[in-house]
């Protein structure tokens, strides 16, 4: 809304029924967050206090260096994978067996092709060619 007075405009704003929701909203998630904010600052104490009584031991020191030494070891083995790149051993050895899934499937194709051209030029009397022909196989097809 809006009053024109002289040369000058004045806007005249009246809280929203979404503005109000919104402005509730907010208020809501705002002593959330300050609840949240205080459990989080109680259990660091509660931390903070089992920490203090932790009483340092040969196996806990053993674990830790063992622990250290694991995640080092974590660390190491990632940037040996990373410089593999796309020569990733899992990754080559699915594509390998990709490729002997496709020469099979290739070979079984070839086999059910030939057996028909088989059975059409016996049965049939067709030669072979012709059928070849009717198939549209090409000459350079390789017969395995």
């Amino acid at each position: 809304m809006s009053d024109k007075i002289g040369t000058s405009n004045f806007f005249w704003c009246f809280p929203s029924a979404r503005g109000a929701t919104l402005n509730a909203r907010m208020s809501c998630l705002k002593e959330t967050t300050l609840g949240l904010q205080i459990g989080v600052s109680e259990l660091q104490d509660v931390v903070d206090a089992e920490q203090a009584e932790r009483i340092p031991t040969l196996e806990r020191q053993a674990g830790l260096a063992r622990y250290a030494e694991l995640q080092s070891k974590i660390v190491a083995l990632n940037r040996e994978q990373e410089q593999y790149g796309e020569s990733n051993p899992v990754q080559l050895n699915l594509k390998r067996r990709a490729v002997i899934l496709a020469q099979e499937a290739a070979t079984r194709h070839t086999d059910n092709t030939l057996s028909i051209i088989s059975y059409f030029v016996q049965s049939r009397g067709i030669d072979s060619k012709d059928f070849r022909a009717h198939l549209e196989i090409s000459e350079d097809w390789d017969d395995i």
